[in-house]
């Protein structure tokens, strides 16, 4: 039987890991805070990292260039993870690279690219006891068009004549939009010429989030093998607060319902709706999902480890 480790992207080169400040070679707190819970725990940890240093790439796309080196934590190369499923942790354009050098060294990717692919079109999948609202998606590419020649398409969703806006491209703007007013019609448009063609556009009816003194009321639950690790509150001045028992109950109803339908590890955000209640804003895959408050990456090595 495989076990279970983890897989850090670092963009760095193994000689940077030689150096005897590790500090250097995190790209954020959370990177850090990941090794550091992976060392305590005497968790399996690899970095995959780039010997050719920083790479630039579009927001949201993936990075085509190979490369990667895998190596321990030590700076040491390591040429072989057979044996390994891995949890990859990277940054969004860098997964799919990512899941191949796995893949080329003999490990077991935990969640692979298809999966990856699958939680992106989570609007296609989820019920409509948990979707609560009318979707409609348009391909990236013909977008435009249809904003200038066909909007009946876009605004048959309207009510109080606005649309709520999302993409699977991370770099285009989440919104609220009055898709007959101009000015709004223009900024869709100029973003649109950063957005990948392949990516999809999502349209649905407004959803309004309720706020407290702190911001949204907006949730963020990792899953890890059918199982809820934990749930943070985000978007918020106060991530530590207290999750509502009607979210922690959409959630697992919401982890239940989808066993069959979604693969076993995501990321599921919620808001709650002032009209609906608990309702799903996105998914994401878990690979490179960032983690907030009470996202603590403990509760999800103690699942892998268990």
């Amino acid at each position: 039987m495989n076990k279970f480790a983890i897989a850090l992207f670092v963009n760095k080169n193994h000689k940077y890991i030689q150096e005897p400040d590790k500090k250097i070679i995190f790209n954020s707190p959370d990177e850090e805070e990941e090794v550091r819970v992976c060392l305590e725990k005497k968790f399996p940890l690899f970095y995959l990292v780039n010997p050719q240093g920083r790479i630039m790439v579009p927001h949201g796309s993936q990075n085509p260039y190979g490369g990667f080196d895998i190596t321990d934590t030590e700076g040491n190369i390591i040429p072989s993870l057979k044996g390994f499923t891995l949890l990859l942790r990277t940054s969004v354009h860098n997964i799919w690279n990512n899941l191949l050098t796995v893949e080329n060294a003999g490990g077991t990717n935990l969640v692979s690219w298809e999966d990856q692919l699958q939680v992106e079109r989570w609007y296609n999948f989820v019920l409509p006891e948990f979707l609560k609202r009318k979707i409609s998606v348009f391909p990236s590419a013909e977008f435009g068009e249809i904003i200038e020649k066909n909007l009946e398409l876009i605004t048959k969703h309207e009510q109080n004549e606005k649309v709520f806006l999302k993409s699977t491209h991370k770099g285009f703007p989440t919104c609220l939009a009055n898709m007959r007013d101009r000015e709004d019609q223009n900024e869709i448009l100029c973003a649109l010429l950063s957005t990948s063609e392949n990516s999809d556009i999502i349209v649905s009816d407004p959803i309004n989030i309720e706020r407290d003194d702190t911001g949204r009321l907006e949730y963020r639950t990792f899953v890890v093998l059918g199982k809820v690790a934990n749930t943070s509150r985000y978007y918020s001045k106060d991530q530590l607060g207290e999750i509502p028992q009607a979210v922690t109950e959409y959630v697992q109803n919401f982890v239940i319902a989808h066993k069959d339908i979604f693969p076993h590890s995501y990321v599921l955000d919620v808001a709650i709706d002032s009209a609906r209640g608990p309702i799903i804003i996105e998914m994401n895959g878990i690979n490179a999902s960032g983690r907030y408050g009470k996202n603590n990456f403990e509760d999800i090595l103690n699942i892998l480890k268990n």
